[in-house]
């Protein structure tokens, strides 16, 4: 600016000096030279002084595009650098393997469904069962009590082998018994084998049902935000996989645009959150853009310890830089500034 500014004073005197209204003489040339030690000990060192400034970079999130599912691609129809609304369509998976699976774990749910009603009538048999067994074994002991104690008189109207026959009998009605319980408790424990209200097997396939529909939505990626995708390289026929380390898109987030400012440790006192700033960009010659002070980051890599096994090291006593995150008040403004953009401001 001062440079720019001499310029125009050089080109004026000149000018002046040219049609005589001032005289060509040392004074005259050497004009210059003042004109711009005096911008500079008058406006620019003062302005350094009141005004924190520093370079500038314009920011935007990038998002790493990783399907939830692996597949194979039949559809891209994106179109690389072509502005984005959140949820439009990046690509498309084949979804016939998804919805293979969602039908069967729809089958086996119905199946498993109509078995609860079948472990409920098995239970019912089994409760009748048991009443069964019980009153047989009754009978058998009633007989067998009679049987016992009409031995006991010097009378004996049924022999021995009579009496230990009906003891046989009810023993085994009894054992009988035992096991229309144990076939009961097992059938109860089948058909009550519930977790909040539902039977178990049914809880378990339809939370299957639900993993294999979200799995078969995840075959149509969308837009996470809007934005848009730059180097579109994937197509048709392409396999992807769900590895986050393996993504095929980078997209580029145009919802918010960070504006990221670094200033000297010097002026880091004087700034705070809500202060206005000006920002000029060398993409936009000539234009200035309102912004205001976010916040002031209170980290850098140079404060970071990272976790290791050695002592304290040695540290350059040399004040790097903060850094200042900005916001463009005019959000149109800030649609139109390209990531990576820079310059300089002052808040």
């Amino acid at each position: 600016m001062i440079v720019f500014l001499t310029l125009c004073f050089t080109g004026i005197v000149f000018l002046l000096a040219k049609i005589k209204v001032l005289p060509w003489n040392l004074a005259t040339k050497l004009s210059p030279v003042a004109f711009a030690l005096i911008l500079l000990v008058f406006l620019f060192i003062p302005l350094q002084w009141g005004a924190p400034a520093g370079s500038v970079r314009v920011i935007r999130q990038s998002v790493q595009i990783v399907p939830n599912v692996a597949g194979q691609v039949i559809e891209v129809p994106v179109q690389p650098n072509t502005p984005l609304k959140e949820g439009d369509v990046l690509f498309r998976l084949d979804p016939r393997p998804f919805q293979f699976a969602l039908d069967a774990k729809r089958a086996s749910l119905a199946e498993v469904e109509q078995a609860v009603f079948q472990l409920k009538a098995g239970l019912d048999a089994a409760t009748a069962g048991v009443a069964q067994a019980r009153a047989v074994r009754d009978r058998s002991k009633q007989t067998y009590d009679r049987y016992a104690e009409a031995s006991q008189g010097s009378v004996k109207p049924f022999s021995e082998q009579e009496v230990e026959t009906r003891r046989l009998t009810y023993l085994a009605n009894e054992a009988a018994l035992q096991r229309a319980l144990a076939t009961e408790r097992q059938a109860r424990a089948a058909a009550e084998a519930e977790i909040d209200g539902v039977n178990t097997t049914v809880a378990r396939l339809r939370a299957e049902v639900l993993s294999a529909e979200y799995n078969l939505e995840q075959t149509i990626i969308r837009a996470p935000a809007d934005g848009f995708v730059t180097n579109v390289t994937l197509r048709e026929g392409a396999r992807v996989a769900a590895f986050p380390i393996s993504s095929v898109m980078a997209f580029i987030d145009t919802s918010e645009t960070i504006i990221g400012a670094q200033v000297q440790q010097i002026y880091a006192r004087h700034i705070v959150p809500g202060q206005k700033a000006d920002v000029t960009l060398k993409a936009f010659p000539g234009e200035t853009f309102e912004a205001t002070v976010v916040s002031l980051l209170q980290a850098t890599a140079e404060g970071q310890v990272k976790t290791s096994g050695s002592a304290v090291q040695a540290f350059s006593p040399v004040p790097g830089p903060f850094f200042v995150r900005l916001g463009i008040d005019d959000p149109q403004a800030a649609a139109r500034i390209p990531a990576g953009a820079s310059g300089e401001v002052a808040i």
